[in-house]
């Protein structure tokens, strides 16, 4: 036979069992992946890789081949065969572990050909909008990250992450899931749901190397319909805190910025009075790395000498450019007796005027905004600025 009619004849055999098989010409030529042995962590993404390490090794095979190959934006990549459960578990990892994957959709599939597994991804924008856009998301955070880095320890560098992303940020639960659930939604666009401020305190803190990951589960204020909520836990030494920046940026009537630390590096027991249904492998019992104990901010009594800390503490919040303060009393008979005398015999506005003069604030002193929270024996004021 024709040595060239037999070279056409083996090209259409190919076409043809490619056509059969579902599998591309090309595959026939690469040998296929390794995906023997045990996964190791990678180090592209996120620094902390708390949901890879929770899944199986095919799991972490799959995880890792999406994370070394994502990049380029390729129609598949080769992944080990994956049962239903192990898909929708590696891929939940990997948006968790890695906030900065926001150009990829929900919706994927695992196609299988002879003995090779692919994974199709789902992607919501081009390569070079993506590109652009995180320029402009890591922009924002190495800022960021370079001002919470000149402090000395991870307490003062995790309150300054804090602080930075909720003063520049609006809650916002309306509009587009990719400007609210998403690091460029904080970082570019200054507005973000639960979902944005979590990942967002991730991806930072992971810049800064302080151990942080996302959680989800359920939150209501009490008495109120609970709703899908995400937070952080982070690792502050060698224990480990719930962190829940969206709830410390309180949506306030009249506007104002206001940063609040109710739940700054707080215990289970704490964060389960308005969190529920969520899942951790690390317990989170201690409390000196809590922003009220460390800070020596848990009043013990209401007298003269601490309402005269109170003043101080104040005043240093309204001149870092908090629109507000928050008192905490370290037992309930101390914050009834404050209630009392602030509240009920008005002694607040003499505390507002004695705050205002050592804040040289431009805020009223004779009307104010207050919350009582039985459940952390606080009181949280909110100012009136003159002029609004």
């Amino acid at each position: 036979m024709n040595k060239k009619i037999l070279a056409v004849l083996l090209a259409a055999a190919i076409l043809l069992l490619s056509v059969l098989t579902g599998c591309d010409v090309s595959l026939l030529d690469d040998p296929p992946a390794d995906f023997s042995g045990t996964a190791q962590r990678l180090t592209e993404g996120g620094y902390t890789k708390y949901y890879f390490e929770k899944l199986d090794n095919v799991s972490r095979h799959a995880y890792n081949a999406v994370l070394r190959n994502i990049w380029s934006f390729p129609e598949r990549i080769e992944v080990p065969a994956l049962t239903d459960a192990q898909l929708n578990a590696f891929y939940t990892a990997l948006l968790y572990d890695n906030p900065e994957l926001f150009f990829l959709g929900q919706h994927t599939t695992v196609r299988q050909s002879k003995q090779r597994a692919f994974f199709y991804p789902e992607y919501i924008m081009g390569q070079e909008d993506y590109v652009a856009m995180i320029r402009r998301c890591s922009a924002v955070a190495t800022q960021i990250a370079d001002t919470a880095a000149t402090f000395d320890t991870e307490f003062q560098r995790e309150k300054s992450v804090h602080d930075q992303l909720i003063a520049r940020t609006v809650y916002n639960d309306n509009g587009d899931a990719l400007y609210k659930n998403s690091i460029y939604g904080l970082l570019c666009g200054n507005s973000a749901a639960c979902e944005g401020y979590a990942k967002t305190a991730k991806y930072i803190l992971d810049r800064l190397h302080i151990p942080c990951y996302v959680v989800t589960g359920q939150s209501a204020v009490p008495g109120s319909q609970s709703q899908m909520h995400m937070w952080n836990i982070v690792r502050i030494g060698d224990a480990y805190y719930h962190l829940d920046l969206t709830w410390d940026d309180p949506v306030l009537q009249a506007g104002g910025n206001v940063i609040q630390y109710n739940y700054f590096n707080v215990t289970d027991a704490q964060i389960s009075r308005t969190h529920s249904a969520y899942s951790s492998d690390n317990a989170c019992t201690a409390i000196d790395a809590n922003y009220f104990v460390h800070e020596h901010l848990l009043f013990s009594e209401w007298s003269d000498a601490e309402r005269d800390r109170i003043v101080g503490v104040a005043a240093g919040m309204i001149v870092a450019g908090s629109e507000g303060f928050q008192i905490r009393f370290a037992n309930e008979k101390a914050y009834r007796d404050a209630q009392e005398k602030l509240i009920e015999k008005q002694e607040i506005y003499d505390l507002l005027a004695r705050v205002q003069e050592a804040s040289e604030g431009d805020f009223a002193t004779d009307k104010v905004s207050y919350v009582s929270n039985d459940d952390t024996y606080g009181i949280d004021i909110i100012l009136n600025y003159n002029g609004r």
